[in-house]
């Protein structure tokens, strides 16, 4: 699908080249979420359709552009941070929908007058999992910050753009907590590991390189855009952008790697000894 975009890359065939990356994403959030959850299995008809829904969100942001309005800016993000603030208060909870409600009503529900002084007494609430709430509660204001920042924002880069940055921001913010998390406890890593992370950041640090050496601009005109190329640089045949794309998937390759055996270091630990975060 992202070749169609590629063939000739518009505002409108866009959704081709980004649909696989929200995929990705999630998936990748769903990954690291069971690393150290292996009995929590997310629905998988619940995630296609979450999947679904998002692009057909960002159909319709595409097609109905007029989002360079402050109002429908913050009607956008809104959306956004609020289905992400209910998915990070589901993983909280496990998807214990019950519970939650059960929960929600323990907080509206008040104590009995206090008898030395009379007064009503508002139900305090206090979180079981302290790490973990102030590590999704992080998330969630990192997510407001990012959402400040598009709102002013002097050009608007579309809504698909910005669900993508979502998507990979927050995949990664959960890369980062994973990575702290095991520093914090000790864990042991592998050889592999600490190699697929070093050739995943020089991967990544080449292909950002060429990625914004730009060598044409669609959202210009032909005349502007044949402005910005340059020479190939690669075989006489390929330009920055493919080199970009050479990269990005060796960064892509190597940063799974290194997800996958992130862990190979507990294989010799007991189960009931590895920490859970």
């Amino acid at each position: 699908m992202s070749g169609f975009y590629h063939i000739c890359p518009s505002n409108a065939n866009f959704q081709f080249d980004t649909a696989f990356m929200f995929i990705i994403g999630g998936l990748l959030l769903v990954k690291i979420f069971q690393n150290r959850h292996p009995d929590f299995h997310a629905n998988a008809f619940v995630a296609f359709f979450s999947f679904a829904v998002v692009i057909l969100f960002t159909l319709l942001g595409i097609y109905f552009d007029k989002s360079n309005t402050l109002f429908v800016r913050l009607f956008l993000l809104t959306i956004v941070l609020v289905v992400m603030s209910v998915f990070l208060f589901s993983l909280y909870y496990y998807h214990q929908w019950d519970y939650i409600w059960k929960s929600l009503k323990s907080l509206v529900t008040v104590r009995p007058k206090c008898q030395p002084c009379g007064r009503v007494e508002l139900k305090t609430c206090t979180p079981r999992r302290k790490a973990v709430f102030a590590k999704f509660l992080t998330v969630i204001i990192l997510n407001i910050i990012l959402a400040i920042v598009f709102i002013l924002a002097r050009n608007w880069i579309g809504i698909a753009t910005v669900i993508l940055i979502y998507f990979l921001f927050n995949s990664n913010i959960f890369l980062v907590f994973y990575v702290f998390s095991k520093w914090r406890f000790r864990e042991p890593w592998t050889l592999v590991c600490t190699a697929m992370l070093l050739l995943a950041g020089l991967s990544w640090g080449g292909a950002l390189y060429f990625y914004f050496s730009n060598v044409s601009e669609w959202s210009l005109t032909p005349a502007e855009s044949r402005e910005l190329n340059k020479s190939c640089i690669l075989f006489n045949f390929y330009d920055n952008h493919d080199v970009w794309h050479f990269l990005s998937a060796a960064a892509m390759f190597f940063s799974f790697m290194f997800i996958l055996t992130l862990d190979d270091g507990l294989e010799s630990v007991p189960r009931e000894k590895i920490s859970i975060f």
